[in-house]
């Protein structure tokens, strides 16, 4: 593990979202994973929160942001499963990830305020950023994150 200090900061905060919420939440390390992400499995009835070094490794990046990061993914992820958009087509991912994204500023708004102003802020730099997503597979989240009233 690369930093136990942080994945026990993962689970207090998957522990904590998944109290409030009632979201049979499972944690998946591994290692090589290089994006979050949260898949149902159906016949455990159970959604299992997978993540690597990589959002460690981003987290430890941020210096002093790197809790205010791991709360954004995190509540970012329960986003996806609070809402359970179907995940298909272009219209449905940028769907999807906009309700993710409004669920978890909402969350952080309530709760972590100061990373809410961080969020806000980053967000509002990387949608001002003509290079970031603009690449076919990641335009959906440009997309969504143009809609976002915070970011603008």
């Amino acid at each position: 593990m690369l930093n136990q200090k942080t994945h026990n900061y993962i689970l207090y905060l998957v522990r904590r979202l998944n109290k409030k919420y009632n979201k049979s939440i499972i944690l998946f390390y591994n290692p090589k994973c290089n994006r979050s992400n949260i898949i149902f499995n159906e016949k455990k009835n159970q959604h299992l929160f997978t993540y690597g070094d990589k959002l460690i490794t981003n987290a430890i990046n941020e210096k002093s942001h790197y809790r205010d990061h791991l709360r954004y993914v995190i509540s970012h992820e329960l986003g996806h499963v609070v809402h359970n958009l179907p995940y298909e087509t272009f219209n449905d991912k940028v769907e999807n990830e906009y309700s993710a994204e409004r669920f978890a500023l909402n969350y952080l708004k309530e709760n972590y305020q100061k990373t809410y102003v961080w969020c806000c802020k980053v967000g509002f730099s990387m949608v001002h950023d003509s290079k970031w997503a603009t690449c076919k597979s990641e335009s959906h989240y440009r997309k969504a994150w143009e809609r976002v009233v915070e970011y603008n």
